[in-house]
């Protein structure tokens, strides 16, 4: 701190000090405050002795060239830097991250059928499925053939009041996975996690097996 002072005709000891007077107002702490977190009271008294803020220098110095008078930016050191830049990139990627989600979720989260229908808007589907909007509900069909008359495999439900129910060759599905059906849903990826795991089931397993493991009722 002393050596930011000029030193013409001033030799810096091991005693030497610095008066308040060459530093800026608000540079020298003279109160403190407590806040009471219950009442939300701030409270503040004098300090025995003055305090200076941290990393504060010396800046006013009457009868010097004005650039004495100036503050000077303390040097920071290599690994404090590079503490800093770290850190910067951090809460940098940490607030991308943020952002990204929030934009995720307005894409795929909705409150009613109105939102619910714009997020799904713009959304594909295999060929497994057809969709079909009915009476305020969105209904999702699976149809076979047999003896070239068809009939609906699976249906998967979205109502107005976003409730989800599922069937199987016309009868209500209670369950699929650990899932209780029906189910409200917000977020497409819940209806789409549904969609899937009948497309997947239906590929691999024979109709008597999928009875017993989807919870037909």
């Amino acid at each position: 701190m002393v050596h930011a002072i000029p030193r013409k005709d001033f030799n810096i000891t091991k005693n030497s000090k610095v008066c308040e007077k060459h530093f800026k107002d608000g540079e020298v702490l003279r109160n403190s405050t407590f806040c009471n977190e219950k009442t939300e009271e701030t409270i503040s008294a004098p300090m025995k002795r003055p305090k200076l803020k941290e990393n504060v220098v010396p800046s006013i110095f009457p009868g010097c060239p004005s650039y004495m008078s100036s503050s000077s930016a303390i040097r920071e050191s290599p690994s404090k830097k590079r503490q800093r830049l770290e850190q910067e990139q951090i809460d940098l990627a940490v607030k991308e991250s943020l952002n990204s989600k929030h934009e995720y979720e307005l894409k795929t989260m909705f409150t009613n059928l109105a939102e619910y229908r714009n997020c799904i808007k713009g959304h594909s589907f295999s060929s497994f499925w057809i969709v079909v909007e009915k009476n305020e509900n969105m209904l999702f069909l699976n149809l076979s053939l047999k003896d070239d008359i068809p009939s609906i495999k699976y249906a998967v439900s979205v109502s107005n009041d976003l409730m989800l129910k599922a069937s199987f060759m016309g009868e209500r599905i209670s369950k699929y996975k650990k899932v209780i059906l029906p189910i409200k849903v917000n977020n497409l990826n819940e209806i789409f996690d549904i969609l899937e795991y009948f497309e997947k089931s239906t590929i691999v397993e024979s109709e008597s097996s999928l009875n017993d493991k989807i919870h037909v009722i």
